[in-house]
């Protein structure tokens, strides 16, 4: 059988064979273009680095420098926080420490007036029996009120002094 051109109808290699060609012509055009042919003259790889390439790597060296600027801004402003945060803790620190010692200025104050007063402070005295300027002998029961009184008096006075001490230990140990 033969067709109306005249070819055998089993013949219909040659259409596929040009198509082939074709596919073929465009396929090697399209990787001379992207640079992936093997061909010395018309790939890409022997001309260098085209417009684009170029453009790229020079954006690219651009945002790593400004990257490294604002991390090196961050690491600054990081340290600056640090330092505020460690300068204020130090002021609070003295203020602390100021503030302790006007304490036990004021408290070791009031502990030698006690003393100076002799005994046990103004309210033993107010309401002794005995009256200012007499020279009558204290009775047992008012030299044992007395005694009580002294001894309670250096009990908190202890007490008040390992108070102190322990805040001292502390500041010493805050950094």
């Amino acid at each position: 059988m033969t067709t109306s051109t005249g070819n055998p109808v089993g013949d219909r290699g040659r259409p596929r064979a040009a198509l082939l060609c074709c596919v073929l012509a465009l396929a090697g055009g399209m990787l001379a273009g992207c640079g992936g042919g093997a061909s010395g003259n018309g790939s890409a790889e022997s001309e260098g680095p085209t417009g684009t390439e170029a453009h790229a790597g020079e954006e690219a060296a651009a945002r790593s420098k400004r990257e490294k600027a604002s991390e090196t801004q961050a690491a600054q402003r990081e340290e600056a926080e640090v330092k505020a945060k460690v300068e204020e803790l130090r002021k609070r620190a003295e203020a602390e420490a100021a503030r302790a010692k006007a304490g036990k200025r004021s408290a070791k104050q009031r502990a030698s007036a006690r003393r100076a007063k002799g005994g046990a402070g103004t309210r033993a005295k107010r309401n002794s029996p005995t009256k200012n300027g007499s020279s009558a002998p204290q009775g047992s029961s008012e030299k044992a009120s007395e005694e009580a009184a002294r001894r309670r008096l250096q009990s908190e006075e202890i007490a008040e002094a390992k108070h102190y001490q322990k805040l001292e230990r502390e500041e010493a140990r805050k950094p």
